[in-house]
């Protein structure tokens, strides 16, 4: 049985983080009770206090309310660009994925009803009926409604399955179009050597990404759903392969360390997800504006009151190997 806690006022709020070892000298009580007024809210401000060590007392070492303001100021930011980057790596997906249909024999009908028949398929063909079904009683109405009440769910073309359906529903359906398409390929090896060759590194480019997919979903998910993002001591994450040989290979940190920091979720879905980008995007110039964006958010938004962290040695560790990965695509990004 859980276990109820009673409501707290603002005062009580701010008495309870006293408790609990917070300082207010950066910022005092009339300050701490204006911000958790207006700006943000008791439970979410206390998640970033799990990212400060405690005492055998069970109170928060070296920790002012000020440190937690500008965590959770940070935290804004980072959800904003993670929005951003998640949503362009969406809009790229969609991209290929139609820019390699275009180059298949497929008619963009028969693999859009052989989809929903599958058991993924179904869970995305319930949530286009809802949505058709919204739209035709005026209970939702979104830019998407008239292509949904003018087009027949068992006549869905793949060039307006992909405008309806959500981030999920589409890695769902990435996967099964280049297994679909591998498979197709590998039948007609014999038949014509240059298609085969040619459709054989175009499935081959989504095996690149395929694995990367799911964290960067979770990752939008966090931030779309404005979620802490910056719980930097969470080590339950499953290290990811690719994520890591990378780090590894290009000298980004040291074993040791690149096994700590990958344990944690958003660090390592945040990078996986700039790898990913970096791989889908064709074009430069995006690639190098959205690095050199993020440079400037750390070294300019992020590090502004970096006096609150020198004596957190953690902090100033993820920072550091975190600038250094950012620093690293910024170099290496050639503008035509």
């Amino acid at each position: 049985m859980s276990i109820r806690k009673p409501k707290l006022t603002i005062e009580e709020q701010i008495e309870y983080l006293k408790t609990k070892g917070i300082k207010f000298e950066l910022k005092n009580e009339a300050e701490a009770k204006l911000f958790l007024t207006e700006n943000t809210y008791f439970f979410k401000l206390k998640t970033y206090c799990e990212n400060y060590q405690k005492d055998a007392a069970d109170r928060y070492v070296n920790l002012d309310f000020a440190y937690l303001v500008d965590l959770s100021t940070i935290d804004m930011h980072l959800r904003r660009f993670i929005l951003r980057l998640t949503l362009d790596i969406e809009h790229m997906l969609k991209t290929k994925l139609l820019a390699d249909f275009s180059r298949s024999d497929f008619d963009g009908y028969k693999e859009i009803a052989l989809f929903l028949n599958t058991a993924d398929g179904d869970k995305v063909k319930k949530f286009i009926k809802q949505q058709t079904d919204d739209a035709r009683n005026n209970r939702n109405y979104s830019p998407n409604s008239p292509m949904l009440l003018e087009q027949d769910l068992d006549d869905l073309p793949l060039w307006r399955f992909v405008e309806v359906i959500q981030f999920g529903h589409l890695i769902s359906f990435c996967n099964y179009f280049y297994q679909l398409l591998d498979e197709e390929n590998q039948s007609n090896y014999n038949k014509d050597r240059s298609k085969f060759i040619k459709i054989d590194r175009i499935c081959q480019s989504y095996k690149d990404i395929k694995h990367s997919l799911f964290n960067i979903k979770c990752l939008r998910n966090a931030s779309a759903h404005n979620n802490c993002v910056l719980k930097l001591r969470e080590n339950n994450a499953s290290i990811k392969k690719t994520t890591y040989q990378f780090l590894l290979q290009n000298n980004l940190s040291t074993k040791m360390q690149i096994n700590v920091f990958l344990k944690n979720h958003t660090i390592s879905d945040f990078i996986t997800s700039l790898l990913a980008l970096n791989a889908i995007c064709s074009s430069s110039p995006i690639k190098y504006h959205c690095f050199i964006e993020l440079k400037e958010l750390f070294e300019d938004r992020i590090s502004r009151n970096c006096e609150y962290y020198k004596s957190n040695e953690f902090f100033v560790e993820i920072y550091k190997f975190m600038l250094k990965v950012i620093n690293f695509f910024v170099q290496n990004i050639k503008i035509n």
